[in-house]
């Protein structure tokens, strides 16, 4: 199924033991009752029940494995959370290495999707964020290629750093990137239902998630990005993926298959 995708990037708050402990206690007391979680664990499944009394316990693991938990809703609409925080902050090397991806399923609805969206915002302060599909997102950062020791498929361009991943069905800018896009935003120009919140601002080109992915959406987030600036996007169109550095792990794994010479199709390497 299709289902919904809320992506945060960059967080300072994920690396604050009493903000993490708000985060939880403020989530599983959401004014919506469909968008509590109810499950928390450091790897699926997740098995231990998450509520009001056991988010203390929660943070504290948090704090002791020094990597972050996962969250999930297994009744319907179901969700799953994977937060990306580490103590050793030192040993990552991106700008904004911190934040979370939720998968949600397509049950909950367009109204449900935007308010958690919202609510992620306002807890966690990220410097980027949007909401869309499961398909546009592949369709805007998977590549599929065959090299000397296998078919390489990765995600790319989803980081913040020199670029922006790109303009989705809902896109939040936020505080570092107030100033550089706000005037612009705020364009007659552009015609966007823009709304401003506490440190950035929310566009949405289009109205409903089902037309994520269309030709008319494709077409509404290039003029966006054309009076941004096409630079400041990654841009799918202009990747090669033959850039794609693999990890030493990987280049072991995939050669050591290629000299087994195995019979069970072509060697695939995800990432």
């Amino acid at each position: 199924m299709n289902g919904y995708l809320i992506v945060i990037k960059g967080t300072e708050k994920l690396g604050d033991d009493s903000v993490v402990l708000g985060i939880l206690e403020s989530w599983v007391n959401h004014p919506i009752p469909s968008l509590r979680p109810n499950r928390y664990g450091f790897g699926e499944p997740l098995k231990k029940v998450l509520d009001a009394g056991s988010c203390r316990e929660l943070a504290e693991e948090w704090k002791a494995a020094g990597r972050a938990g996962m969250l999930q809703r297994n009744t319907k609409p179901r969700f799953l959370v994977d937060f990306d925080w580490r103590k050793e902050i030192g040993r990552d090397t991106r700008l904004f290495p911190w934040g979370c991806v939720v998968w949600l399923d397509r049950s909950a609805g367009d109204a449900n999707a935007i308010a958690l969206l919202g609510f992620l915002i306002k807890r966690l302060d990220p410097v980027f964020a949007y909401a869309t599909t499961d398909s546009d997102e592949k369709a805007k950062h998977f590549v599929q290629y065959k090299d000397r020791v296998g078919v390489i498929q990765k995600y790319v361009g989803l980081e913040v750093e020199n670029q922006l991943p790109g303009i989705y069905w809902r896109t939040y800018f936020g505080r570092h990137l107030k100033d550089r896009f706000g005037s612009v935003l705020g364009s007659p120009k552009l015609k966007l239902n823009l709304v401003i919140e506490a440190n950035g601002f929310t566009i949405s080109p289009f109205d409903t998630s089902d037309l994520a992915g269309s030709d008319s959406a494709r077409e509404k987030e290039r003029s966006i990005t054309e009076v941004l600036g096409v630079d400041a996007f990654f841009d799918l169109i202009k990747f090669d993926p033959t850039s794609i550095k693999l990890s030493t792990r990987d280049t072991k794994v995939i050669e050591a298959a290629v000299a087994e010479k195995t019979t069970n199709g072509p060697t695939t390497v995800s990432g």
